[in-house]
């Protein structure tokens, strides 16, 4: 049902070969206030439910990190 869900329409994201850097600009906070996470963040699992899991974990670390250095 990928192609006809509403919410993906099949979407899908890839990225050019030689553009894998581009994975560590998705990563970047934005002003310290906005995380990013999920397969795409990945550098080695891209595009699988492992990436995406490891990212969600890695990044919910790093919003622990970031919001202990806000609130000693």
């Amino acid at each position: 049902r990928w192609g006809s869900d509403p919410w993906t329409v099949g979407s899908y994201a890839s990225v050019e070969p030689g553009k894998g850097g581009a994975r560590e600009a998705l990563r970047t906070p934005v002003a310290d206030r906005i995380f990013f996470a999920g397969d795409a963040c990945h550098e080695e699992l891209s595009a699988s439910c492992a990436g995406a899991h490891l990212s969600g974990i890695e990044t919910a670390e790093e919003v622990i990190r970031h919001l202990g250095r806000e609130n000693p």
